[in-house]
Order: C-alpha cells, then sequence, then structure tokens
C-alpha cells in the first residue's frame, strides 16, 4: 500500500461512475471538492487529496472537521489497489 492507493480509492468513491452507494460519506468529510464530483460538475482529479509521496498524503477540507482521522477508518474510506 502507498499514498497513491489512498488517492485512487477516495477519487473512486466519489465518481459518478462508479456510483458508490457511500458517496455521501466522502462528502460528509468535508473535503475539497467532493460534492461537486459527486454530483458531476468538476472531475474526480479534483478532490481535494493527493499523495506527496508514497507514504504521506495531504488532505484539503473545506471546513475544519475535528474528527476527519477517525472517518478515515470507514470502509469507504480504505484503499483498494
Amino acid at each position: 500500500m502507498i499514498a497513491q492507493d489512498f488517492v485512487y480509492s477516495w477519487q473512486r468513491a466519489v465518481d459518478p461512475n462508479t456510483a458508490s452507494p457511500y458517496s455521501w460519506f466522502v462528502e460528509m468529510t468535508t473535503m475539497h471538492n467532493a460534492a461537486d464530483i459527486i454530483a458531476g460538475k468538476k472531475d474526480k482529479s479534483e478532490l481535494g487529496v493527493k499523495a506527496l509521496d508514497e507514504h504521506t498524503l495531504q488532505v484539503q477540507l473545506d471546513s475544519p472537521l475535528p474528527y476527519f482521522v477517525q472517518m478515515t477508518g470507514h470502509t469507504t474510506l480504505m484503499p483498494v489497489q
């Protein structure tokens, strides 16, 4: 597992083409552009997450969410390869 696996997974979770039944969960994290991507207004590549290197993620939230780290334990945000 590398950071890019998380980016891929989280982008896939909000991609309207996958019709993920849990895309709403990513939207609740307030991750930047999640709502617009789910609505088909922006491309999944614009989601507020990027891999800085193999072991580091940078996540941009639209508003502070003190329990964001706990939310990342949900199956929706688990990485897939």
